[in-house]
C-alpha cells in the first residue's frame, strides 16, 4: 500500500512512512503531509483510486484489530511495528527486478523509488 502512496501521491518515503490517523482524511480525499523538506506542511490531493485503496486498506487494519488513536502511524508493519525506510527500498527492488523493470542505456544507477515522485501525473 506504501509502494502505490508513493506512485499515486508523489510523496516521499519518510512522509509516507511518518503519517498518522489524524494525517490522512479519506472522505475529503486528503494527505496532511507535516514537517516535510524544510519544515513545512502542506496538504496533498487524492485521486478516487488511490481513497478508494487507502480506505480499503484502513477497513482491513480496523478489523485486524488495530484500534488507531488519531497520532498513531497510518501505516504498521507486523505486530504493529514501525515501518523502516529501508525495508520500503528492499522492496521496491524486489518488485523491480520481478517486474523486469530496469535501464539499458548502461548507466549505473537502476530507477529509483524517489524516481515515482518526479513523475507524478494526478489521476483521478
Amino acid at each position: 500500500m506504501i509502494l502505490l502512496l508513493l506512485y499515486g501521491a508523489g510523496l516521499r518515503i519518510s512522509e509516507a512512512i511518518n503519517l498518522t490517523w489524524a494525517d490522512v482524511n479519506l472522505s475529503e480525499a486528503l494527505l496532511t503531509i507535516r514537517e516535510t523538506k524544510f519544515y513545512k506542511t502542506r496538504l496533498v490531493p487524492l485521486g478516487t483510486q488511490l481513497i478508494q485503496s487507502l480506505s480499503q486498506y484502513a477497513i482491513r487494519r480496523q478489523q485486524e484489530g488495530y484500534a488507531p488513536s488519531p497520532q498513531s502511524r497510518f501505516f504498521l508493519g507486523r505486530k504493529e511495528k514501525a515501518i523502516y525506510y529501508h525495508n520500503i527500498l528492499l522492496a521496491f527492488q524486489s518488485i523491480r527486478k520481478k517486474a523486469g523493470v530496469k535501464r539499458t542505456d548502461n548507466v549505473r544507477y537502476q530507477p529509483r523509488l524517489h524516481d515515482l515522485r518526479h513523475t507524478l501525473l494526478f489521476i483521478d
